[in-house]
């Protein structure tokens, strides 16, 4: 690190402490979760929405934080009434309502950003079939990928060429998810 760089968050011009954050969003990012967290006053905050929110925002904003590559990369942002300094989270927790056990919150346009138009409580199941990784569709597909990683193309080129984590791909060429048809015909198959 330089000494010369500065704090990650917009318009933050102090120098880096650790984390790519300053000294004062480091200790927001570390006790909240969030770098740009203020004080609430609403008696609120550790519930299931509160960390909810605060995970939205570390995806969209946090450029260290594990998933960020998959959000705020892509150019997925927070709508500015859930953002607002003083009531974002209290306009999420309005528009949203509060989460129904089980549910977690979803873009119902996996392209578009968190805003109270875009988003909805959903269960796991229905979320993970607005997946982006949800794109290998048919046996033919596997196979296909298969076919590929046998002709020498690498796990991660595969990964690049669909959109998917590099997991995705090895489950796939691993027969631990979309089994090849030969091992299905052999699962199935009744000695006689």
């Amino acid at each position: 690190m330089r000494s010369d760089e500065t704090c990650t968050i917009v318009g933050c011009r102090l120098k880096i402490l650790r984390k790519g954050f300053c000294n004062k969003h480091y200790t927001k990012w570390h006790k909240y979760g969030d770098p740009l967290a203020g004080k609430e006053h609403h008696g609120l905050c550790k519930t299931p929405e509160w960390y909810i929110w605060v995970s939205m925002k570390q995806r969209c904003y946090n450029s260290n934080g594990r998933y960020y590559k998959h959000y705020g990369k892509r150019g997925i942002k927070v709508c500015d009434r859930w953002l607002d300094k003083r009531m974002g989270f209290l306009n999420f927790l309005e528009d949203m309502g509060k989460k129904p056990k089980g549910f977690t919150l979803e873009r119902i346009d996996n392209d578009g950003n968190y805003g109270p138009h875009n988003c909805k409580w959903a269960t796991y199941a229905e979320q993970s079939r607005n997946q982006r990784s949800n794109v290998i569709h048919n046996m033919g597909e596997a196979d296909k990928i298969r076919r590929m990683y046998n002709d020498g193309l690498p796990l991660v080129t595969i990964a690049e060429i669909y959109g998917v984590g590099i997991h995705v791909i090895y489950q796939i060429v691993n027969n631990k998810t979309w089994k090849s048809n030969e091992l299905l015909a052999e699962a199935i198959s009744i000695p006689h």
